[in-house]
């Protein structure tokens, strides 16, 4: 029986903070264009960009992982991706 909470609190725990990671990594990108737009910060602007640039490949990233992560193994998806990670490894 514990063994059991304890995999359902991993999993609640887990699934909370991809929640929050993903709500801080969005918050940030949001102050960083609102930096951007503002002109107090014109002479930053480049490495403001190189910043935003950065923080939305991050979370492009981590979507794919995410989803494939969520993929089951033995679908026809999980499967073709195998087959292609296979393929790309030889």
């Amino acid at each position: 029986m514990r063994a059991r909470l304890d995999e359902e609190f991993k999993k609640q725990f887990k699934t909370l903070v991809r929640y929050q990671r993903r709500r801080q990594v969005r918050r940030l990108r949001e102050k960083i264009r609102s930096c951007i737009g503002n002109s107090e910060y014109k002479e930053r602007e480049p490495s403001l960009e190189a910043a935003r640039r950065k923080i939305e490949d991050y979370m492009e990233e981590y979507r794919d992982w995410e989803k494939e992560s969520k993929m089951k193994a033995f679908s026809k998806e999980g499967l073709a991706a195998t087959k292609a990670r296979l393929g790309t490894e030889q």
